[in-house]
């Protein structure tokens, strides 16, 4: 897929980048799917409403938090990346 190739050719040398950008795909994937879900079950609820959009950003927001922060500071990223390896 040229997307995945794309995104793959920009993080490459740097592997928690490249998780770092499917958690966040992974992440605004379920999140649309899920509000998609409610907005189909309940006509009140609008698929792509404020609440949503800002729900969706600070998840994300999260997510890269963690990754550039919290698992910087308390994993040995060169390590686990070693096993990941092989």
């Amino acid at each position: 897929m040229i997307i995945l190739e794309k995104i793959k050719e920009i993080t490459k040398g740097s592997p928690e980048k490249l998780i770092l950008t499917y958690d966040i795909i992974r992440t605004i994937i379920i999140q649309f799917i899920v509000q998609l879900l409610f907005s189909v079950n309940d006509k009140s609820i609008q698929l792509l409403s404020p609440v949503f959009l800002q729900t969706t950003f600070y998840l994300c927001a999260g997510i890269i938090f963690f990754w550039m922060a919290i698992y910087r500071l308390f994993i040995n990223y060169d390590e686990y990346f070693n096993i990941l390896k092989g």
